[in-house]
């Protein structure tokens, strides 16, 4: 079990970190590398990028909780239960 949940972590995390960390290369492809924050300046200072977060992040909030209200519960059952 180990040795998969390695296996996972590295499947999912490496091309995480990858993306990350060319997310500050700002060199056109095929020139030498060159490393900024003009990448995300520029997707920041876009119009109306905060509230395009800002409705992401509500609908996602109330759906959660949505979800947790219409979960059913019955005698014995709690949210922080885990199955073995």
């Amino acid at each position: 079990m180990t040795i998969l949940l390695l296996v996972v972590g590295f499947l999912v995390l490496t091309p995480l970190a990858l993306m990350i960390l060319n997310s500050f290369q700002i060199a056109r492809p095929g020139q030498p590398i060159v490393w900024g924050l003009e990448g995300w300046v520029k997707a920041f200072s876009t119009p109306g990028i905060i509230k395009a977060i800002t409705n992401t992040f509500t609908l996602a909030i109330t759906r959660q909780v949505i979800a947790l209200l219409s979960a059913p519960s019955s005698p014995g059952s709690s949210l922080g239960r885990t199955c073995r």
